[in-house]
């Protein structure tokens, strides 16, 4: 393909996702002057549409990949698994994602390659999207427990790896479900008389831009994931991990001191974030009682701990 025929392509439509979206008229347009047949990708690439960021803000890549894809292939590729709410992590060399600081869509794998620097400057005009080193510092926390709860994530779409599995593997499904919500909820945008979720808000000086038009804690859950760092995903995989029960005390400790380190506090209990993260609305604690079921709730005590002070903060 053409550098002349991409960027035409990634300007036709700008509601268009041209990542994820093999069944728009553009995509059969493109197919055709390549010559391809549009099942053949389909079939391919099979990608999962759950929890995607935003397209303006898939900007996050990881820089040992695309040396390796120079050193392999002559070009850099960008992964599409870097697009994804619940991945801020490169699952093959164990790093954080960093971010891209401006792009043009077609070249932005180019653009990441050719080595420029993390965003740090507050004046920068894309800072408020980047904004990535956010309160705790990733060489305090290492990036093995940011990890373990993403690979469990990835575990859950598939049984034969189900970390907790039991004879009730049908609750997998409803693991996916609670998990994808709890994300979004621990990164739900600012809006006026909300103060942001507890991984966009609690762990960082910076503050994210604030919702105006559409005001709903729906709106709120769904522009805050899409837009949301890798320093802010990790965190709130974090806060993941506390509330499922997949940390061990040493595990906690290790978080607790990071941020203790860094001036920003770790709850002891979990009702305290619960506290921290209210008042909630009370359609919003109604679809928590839909998603977070009884079984559910018997198999996580943290979960149940967390639910049950949400209950207490309820307006």
């Amino acid at each position: 393909m053409s550098q002349e025929m991409g960027e035409t392509y990634c300007s036709l439509d700008t509601e268009m996702d041209y990542d994820f979206d093999f069944s728009n008229n553009d995509f059969f347009e493109l197919c055709h002057h390549l010559q391809i047949a549009p099942s053949l990708i389909s079939v391919y690439f099979k990608p999962a549409t759950a929890l995607l960021l935003n397209t303006r803000f898939r900007l996050s890549y990881c820089p040992l990949c695309l040396r390796e894809d120079i050193s392999s292939y002559g070009l850099p590729v960008w992964r599409k698994t870097w697009c994804y709410v619940s991945a801020p992590f490169c699952m093959k060399h164990q790093v954080l994602l960093v971010h891209l600081s401006d792009f043009l869509p077609f070249v932005k794998s180019w653009d990441a390659f050719a080595n420029r620097k993390p965003i740090l400057d507050p004046q920068h005009v894309y800072y408020p999207r980047a904004r990535q080193w956010g309160g705790v510092p990733i060489a305090l926390l290492g990036t093995d427990l940011g990890i373990k709860v993403q690979a469990w994530l990835s575990a859950l779409r598939c049984p034969a790896r189900y970390p907790r599995a039991t004879n009730a593997l049908p609750m997998g499904p409803l693991l996916v479900l609670a998990t994808e919500f709890l994300l979004q909820h621990f990164l739900h945008s600012t809006a006026p008389g909300n103060s942001g979720g507890l991984a966009r808000m609690w762990f960082s000086y910076q503050r994210g831009r604030m919702l105006h038009r559409d005001r709903s804690w729906r709106a709120c859950l769904k522009n805050g994931a899409g837009e949301s760092t890798p320093y802010q995903r990790m965190m709130a995989l974090l806060l993941l991990g506390y509330v499922f029960d997949i940390f061990s005390d040493t595990d906690l400790r290790r978080i607790r001191s990071a941020c203790c380190f860094s001036g920003h506090s770790w709850a002891d209990l979990i009702d305290r974030f619960a506290h921290i993260d209210g008042p909630y609305p009370q359609e919003l604690y109604k679809y928590m009682c839909h998603v977070f079921t009884d079984d559910m709730l018997a198999m996580f005590s943290g979960l149940r701990w967390f639910i049950d002070n949400v209950k207490n903060h309820v307006i």
